[in-house]
């Protein structure tokens, strides 16, 4: 079945579906809407690349869209170590966080579903700034897709199941139905955090717990 199929029929979202997936964890409010406005400014003149079909900016271990050998991109800045300190610890990661992706999604962009990159770790976190979005969770099959309703300004963690069994992705569309509701969507930007896999590829002077 082609990804895009996974995607076809679109299924009104209770307000939280996150129990029903094994390893993952959603909580709303993670950080207050100045905390969301703070970050949004932040990031907003920091390293942009275009070569994707979204706008991303890597930090830490990066990655690249033919799956290569991850390697070294930058630095983490200093607005961005508060919050991998932060959501690391929440998370429960083995290290200090050593890959940060910030994706910006306009609508109707999405993303297919997919597991995330082998080369990272066993736990993926991940804060939801801007607007609310429905994440989907497909099993390998596809027999079963659970929509989880994930509202701004919230942080989910996948692990275990979650992590290596299960794949998630954003439908493109313009509009969510949450709760029996249509709401339009509107820009929204994640920020996700991980750590190597291998963590001699991770420079001596990166901050680690």
């Amino acid at each position: 079945m082609e990804q895009a199929q996974l995607f076809t029929i679109e299924q009104p979202a209770p307000p939280d579906n996150s129990p029903q997936i094994p390893g993952l964890t959603l909580t709303p409010n993670y950080i207050t809407p100045a905390e969301e406005s703070d970050l949004l400014a932040a990031l907003e003149g920091g390293p942009w690349e275009n070569d994707w079909r979204r706008r991303i900016q890597q930090f830490g271990v990066g990655y690249s869209d033919s799956g290569g050998k991850p390697t070294w991109v930058r630095d983490f800045p200093a607005w961005l170590k508060p919050l991998a300190e932060r959501v690391g610890q929440d998370a429960a990661m083995e290290r200090f966080p050593e890959n940060c992706v910030i994706n910006e999604y306009i609508p109707p962009l999405g993303i297919a579903p997919h597991r995330d990159y082998p080369a990272f770790g066993p736990i993926i976190a991940c804060v939801s700034l801007g607007s609310d979005i429905i994440l989907d969770f497909v099993t390998p099959d596809p027999s079963q897709r659970i929509p989880v309703f994930v509202p701004a300004r919230s942080l989910w963690i996948i692990t275990g199941p979650a992590r290596s069994k299960w794949l998630h992705g954003i439908a493109p569309r313009l509009t969510d139905t949450i709760a029996g509701e249509r709401r339009k969507r509107g820009r929204r930007v994640s920020i996700t955090f991980r750590t190597a896999k291998n963590p001699a590829i991770v420079p001596p002077t990166h901050r680690a717990y």
